[in-house]
């Protein structure tokens, strides 16, 4: 290490960050559309079956 720089662990703490930053964009557009997605599947199956 040297004096004046970040420690290593500080870098991989600020690039997991980002990792995650990354990782919750897909996920909160899933939670989003997932709850439709299911409604409208079980429509679909509800009007097959009549």
């Amino acid at each position: 290490m040297t004096p004046g720089r970040e420690p290593p662990e500080r870098h991989l703490e600020r690039r997991l960050t980002l990792a995650q930053d990354e990782a919750e964009r897909p996920a909160a557009g899933l939670r989003e559309t997932e709850p439709r997605r299911q409604e409208t599947h079980t429509r679909y199956l509800e009007d097959r079956g009549q």
